[in-house]
Formats: C-alpha cells, sequence, structure tokens
C-alpha cells in the first residue's frame, strides 16, 4: 500500500507541489498570527517579572496601574516599609509619552520610573540603571545608544543604559527613570505614584488602597490588547479552514481520478479498509509537508516584524500535529467516493 501511496503521488506530483505551496503559505501566516499573539502575552509576563516584588498597592477604585490614572501618596511605601511583614516597598510612575532626539520627530515610549536602591532591580544588556535625575536607560527598539541625549516633556535626559524586551502594549519601547524624574513630568513635581510594589505580605493598608498580586496586575496590562489578541484567534481558526479545505479539495480531486483504480483493487479483493487508508494518507502527507515549508517559512519571516516574534517549539509541533488532524478530516472527504465504488465497474470497458 505503501508503495501504491508513493506511485499514485508520483504520478501527481505537479498536484501535490501545488497543494503542498498553497497549503505552506496559508500556514506559515498560521504560525506567524499565532507567534504575534503569544509576543503580546510573552511581554506581560517579562514587564511584570521586571519589577518584581510579591503584591502591588493600588487605589481601590480602579482596575490597575497600567489603565487608570488614579495616583496615590509616594509616601505610602514608607509607611508600608514599617510593617514586620512587609520586606521592602518601592513607589514607582507608569505612563505613556513620547521622546525627542531619537531620529527624526517624536518616539512613543513608555515610562517606567522608580527609587532606585528598592524591589525593583532592572537588568540591563548594556551600561547600568539610572540612580540619579537627567539619566535613563532605554529599551534597544528606540535606537538610542550609550550616551544619547534625548529630551521628554522639555526636559534632557542622558543615556546610561540600554535595556532588552522592555517593551509593552504591543512592543511600544520603555525608558527606565528615576522617580523624582517622574514625578516632575507627570503630576508637576508632586509626591506621587502609580502604585508602590511590595516584597511581603501586608495585611493593614491604608484606607482606599488595595492588594493586588502579579496576575491581577498582568490582566490590567493585558486587558488593552484583548480585542487584538482575540482577533488573532479567530484569524488562525479561519486560516487553519482554508488549510483543511485545500488539502480538502486536493484530496478529493486525486479520489475522482482514482476512481476506475479503486474499482479495479476492490475487483483483485482489495480491502476497502486498506484504499481508505490510502486515501486518508495522502492528506497527511500533504498537510505534513505544508506546514514543514510553512515552518520554514515562517521562521524565515520572523525577523520582518517590528517587535519581537519567535516561532517556539511548542508551536512548531503543534503545527505539525494540527496538520496530521486537518490532513486527516480533509482526506475523508473522499473516503465516501471509495466506500460506494461499485467492483463491477472496473470491468465496464470489456463490454
Amino acid at each position: 500500500m505503501l508503495l501504491l501511496l508513493a506511485r499514485d503521488m508520483q504520478w501527481r506530483w505537479r498536484r501535490l507541489v501545488a497543494g503542498v505551496i498553497a497549503t505552506a503559505l496559508v500556514l506559515a501566516v498560521t504560525l506567524l498570527l499565532g507567534a504575534l499573539r503569544e509576543s503580546f502575552l510573552a511581554e506581560t509576563e517579562r514587564t511584570i517579572a521586571f519589577f518584581g516584588g510579591d503584591v502591588w498597592v493600588v487605589p481601590g477604585d480602579t482596575a490597575g496601574p497600567f489603565t487608570s490614572n488614579s495616583p496615590i501618596a509616594a509616601s505610602v511605601a514608607d509607611d508600608l516599609r514599617a510593617h514586620d511583614d512587609v520586606d521592602d516597598a518601592t513607589p514607582v510612575a507608569i505612563f505613556r509619552h513620547a521622546v525627542e532626539g531619537i531620529g527624526d520627530g517624536f518616539t512613543d515610549v513608555s515610562v517606567i520610573a522608580y527609587e532606585p536602591g528598592g524591589v525593583v532591580e532592572p537588568v540591563l544588556q548594556e551600561g547600568r540603571a539610572p540612580a540619579a535625575t537627567g539619566e535613563t536607560a532605554v529599551d534597544e527598539r528606540t535606537g538610542a545608544r550609550m550616551g544619547d541625549r534625548i529630551t521628554l516633556a522639555g526636559d534632557v535626559f542622558t543615556v546610561v543604559g540600554i535595556m532588552q524586551g522592555f517593551t509593552m502594549y504591543g512592543g511600544t519601547p520603555g525608558i527606565l527613570l528615576t522617580l523624582e524624574d517622574a514625578q516632575r513630568t507627570a503630576y508637576g513635581g508632586e509626591a506621587l505614584a502609580s502604585a508602590v510594589v511590595v516584597a511581603g505580605s501586608p495585611d493593614d493598608l491604608p484606607d482606599g488602597l488595595i492588594a493586588q498580586d502579579p496576575d491581577q496586575i498582568g490582566d490590567d496590562l493585558r486587558r488593552p490588547l484583548a480585542v487584538v489578541t482575540g482577533a488573532l484567534g479567530v484569524l488562525e481558526l479561519v486560516l487553519w479552514i482554508v488549510a483543511a479545505a485545500i488539502v480538502g479539495l486536493l484530496a478529493y480531486l486525486s479520489s475522482l481520478d482514482r476512481q476506475r483504480d479503486v474499482t479495479v483493487f476492490k475487483a483483485l479483493g482489495v480491502s476497502s479498509g486498506r484504499l481508505v487508508v490510502i486515501v486518508l494518507a495522502e492528506g497527511v502527507v500533504t498537510a505534513v509537508l505544508g506546514a514543514g515549508v510553512g515552518l520554514v517559512l515562517g521562521i524565515v519571516l520572523v525577523p520582518l516584524f517590528p517587535i519581537d516574534v519567535a516561532v517556539s517549539p511548542t508551536q512548531a509541533v503543534v503545527l505539525l500535529g494540527l496538520a496530521v488532524v486537518v490532513g486527516m478530516l480533509a482526506g475523508s472527504l473522499g473516503i465516501r467516493r471509495v466506500l460506494r465504488a461499485d467492483p463491477a465497474r472496473a470491468f465496464a470497458a470489456l463490454d
């Protein structure tokens, strides 16, 4: 049966190649959409991990520090440090802005500010974290280099550090400031913060404040991208259906071409089950070859994306596994013709 399958595919190699190419193009796009969706989720995890801490203290009437602009007094951190169940507490400020001095015009950035020497311990690719006013560390995607000077809301900052993967909201590069600088820009110089990151688990909080764990903070950061990630998921499903339709059409056409062959095999005593296996196997081979070519094509196209996108081994395995399922479902379109084939028709030409 395997030899028969190989001979049959060799005889119809042009159709097989066309099907593999069409399937590969569709599955490459499917793979990239899935990788893009995963990159958004991974970006959120990297951002939350950057801050560290066990809980975040935020205003009780807001969804979280990333989607609400309701600052609290930075002095809350001092009050929390006095608790026995708190090891340390660091006020942070989070907001979006645009800077000048990087290329032409303005560059949109996500600003993260903190008090040095606390819970937040930045990990840099090059240089050091800002420790004094007028200093900043930036994500490499800004294009800035060590020693560059950038302008934020009229204030000039010197780049003292370069970070990698420090992005939010679907690839917007981040910049790191001291809390004092951010308070001047975002709060008119008042001693305010977006939240307090706490190492420990405070039981008693000031009125109007609540504690959120990193998972809740992550949900707050992901919420603005929920529509995008949901749309990507729908597109993935649609493209899988398109891929199944392509493979299914090829399997159906092959079953039409093999109609007389099937009747001859049945007349010679070959069971319907073995013939069904051939039809299913051809669909699976087409889908798997398309998935393999699509996987290579997707990996080649990854560097074209303006954000960090990577095809993980898990995604590759899932792609190949789903390709097997899609190939079997698509190949099943030709099974009915195999089962209904009449062996007597094999001798119709002899009448």
